[in-house]
This record gives structure tokens, sequence and C-alpha cells, in this order.
């Protein structure tokens, strides 16, 4: 491969996030090389098998922005100032002075936090002409003092012979993650570090639960007077074979794992006699005694137990909450 040709793989595997290189455990360094550029490249659907090809992608991967009015996502934090964002529409030269931009901030309730309008008027920051169009871009200043949350900002630009409309989410985040009070105020502290899926109890089905990290986070703190646990991430997994995730690499980061659900405590299990019959049963009872007193976590018929009865703890959830009703159909609200 001539060395050009190398080079222009090697930005536009950068601009579309694959790495030159990386160390592994050992501290060795190893770098990407063209042929895997080339596959990943490929498997997200660029067209990279010549030299003319890489270059028309790199050429299209700099024109994509223009093809948009804002940038999907902008992130500040919250002790940065607060920057600007742009809105990108076409335009020819002379039109430039005469648009006018509006637009409104909103919050994750829907209410405006700001709303703003600039122009005419107004002097592009840069132009680039797109698909034989001139394009211009315009920046606006992002709004100072918003908390921590999530934000639409919600924008439309209007020229003498077209109007455009745009949509970013601002996402305002922490300067850094939360800090204990102790630790601010120069204590230290000490702690345990547990898999809660290895804690035995008497009690539990074979996994540790729920129901095991209260009382070992009573007994830490109340009889080692430990501040702290550093505890493995209960993120949702494949609980059933082959398990090759790991519980740093979920299935998805908004559910919990149901492994670690403490049967027993679930409000609808005082509620549901046949869950209440199915667990009692002197065949299931000596099923989660041998569950207990494995070796190893099962986790094909810890998960297979707990699903049995959680598929009736559902039952009575539907029929008291729902009324037998689809989830869609009514807005889930605590009891008064």
């Amino acid at each position: 491969m001539e060395h050009n040709e190398h080079e222009l793989l090697r930005e536009l595997a950068e601009r579309y996030g694959v790495t030159s290189d990386y160390h592994d455990i050992w501290g060795q360094r190893h770098e990407t090389s063209d042929q895997t550029r080339r596959a990943i490249l490929d498997a997200m659907g660029l067209r990279v098998k010549s030299p003319d090809a890489v270059q028309r992608a790199l050429a299209d991967c700099a024109d994509a922005p223009w093809r948009q009015a804002c940038d999907p996502t902008h992130v500040m934090r919250t002790d940065a100032p607060a920057g600007v964002w742009s809105i990108r529409m076409p335009a020819q030269e002379h039109e430039d002075r005469g648009i006018v931009l509006s637009w409104d901030v909103r919050d994750e309730t829907g209410a405006v936090r700001q709303r703003g309008q600039a122009g005419p008027g107004l002097s592009p920051a840069e132009t680039r002409t797109v698909d034989g169009f001139r394009h211009a871009r315009f920046e606006l200043p992002l709004p100072a003092g918003l908390p921590i949350g999530y934000y639409d900002v919600t924008v439309k630009g209007v020229s003498e012979s077209r109007q455009v409309d745009g949509t970013l989410r601002l996402i305002v985040a922490p300067a850094a993650c939360h800090v204990l009070p102790e630790f601010q105020e120069g204590h230290r502290l000490w702690g345990l570090a547990m898999q809660l899926y290895a804690l035995r109890s008497a009690r539990n089905w074979g996994a540790g639960d729920f129901g095991d990290l209260n009382t070992f986070v009573e007994w830490a703190a109340k009889d080692l007077r430990a501040g702290l646990i550093g505890l493995n991430p209960l993120h949702a997994l494949n609980n059933t074979r082959p398990f090759e995730i790991s519980p740093y690499s979920p299935t998805s980061r908004l559910f919990l794992n149901s492994l670690y659900l403490d049967i027993e405590a679930i409000p609808e299990y005082q509620l549901c006699e046949s869950a209440q019959q199915m667990v009692q049963d002197a065949g299931f009872q000596r099923a989660l005694a041998a569950l207990r007193a494995g070796e190893k976590v099962d986790y094909d018929q810890v998960s297979a137990a707990k699903r049995a009865v959680l598929e009736s703890l559902w039952t009575t959830f539907h029929e008291r909450h729902l009324g037998g009703r689809d989830l869609q159909d009514r807005e889930l609200k605590p009891e008064s």
C-alpha cells in the first residue's frame, strides 16, 4: 500500500472512532493494521477498497455535518464556560445579513428555560460548498447556569429563500463524579469489596441477592464500622448459557439483573397465593437447598427458579395495578 493511501485510511478510521493503537494489560503497544481498519470501516457501511473510494469517504465525512442544521448532541460541564453551538443552513452570500435565527431551550419536564433570537445582521462563522450549494454556519451562545440534566434546543433559521429547523440535545454534566462529603472534608473511610452473586446465606436461592446485600451492609456498618462497600455491577446480563458477557459489559445499563431480586421481599409475593404455594412446595425447597449447597453458582437453575415465580408475581401485579390492561394503557403511579 502506498504511504498516501495508508495515511488517508488512517485519517478516515480516526474520524469514525477507530483507535490507532492500544496497550494491553502487560503494557505492550499494539497498532491497528490497515487490514483491520478496512474490515471495521466496511462493517460500518463505508466503501474503502481503493484510494479513490477512501478519498470520497473522507470528503463525505467532512460534508456530513453540513447536511444537518445542528449537531445531534452537545455536552457541557458545569465547571466550564458555556461556549457556543452552531446552526448550519444553505444560504447565498447576499442572504447572510438578512438571516434570522430563533431558538428555545426546554428541560426534561418540557418547560422553556431560555428563548432567544439573533439577526438580522449576522455574519457566518464559516462557509462551505456542499453538494453544489453554499452553506453558512452561525454560532449561538449556549445558555449559562443550567442545572445538571438533559435539554432539547430547538432552532429555526429563516432566510429570504428558505427555512431550516433543527434540534440539539444539550447535556449538562457534572464536573466530576460524586464525592462523598467525608472525602471532601479530608476524612478517610475503609470498606469491603464483594461480588453479590457469591454471597451465601441460609435464605437465598443459590446466589446472593438484594436481601443478602442489605444484611451485609448492616453488618459491615454496625459490627465492623465500615464506611463503604465495593460492589460488582448489577446491570442486566444473560443469566443462562452461554455466559460470555462480563458484568462490566452488560446487556443493558437501563435495567437491573433479575438474578439479584429477593423474590420473597417483592410486595406482590405477600399477595400471590400461587407464588407462595410454588415456593413452599417440598420439591421446590429441596431444589433451593441444593442450589445453596452447590460449590458454584448455577446461574441456569437459579434464574429458572426465580423466573417461574416472577411470572406468577407479574400476573398478580397486572391484575391488581393495571386491571388486566397493557402497560401502555395506564400510567403507573404509586399508591397513596
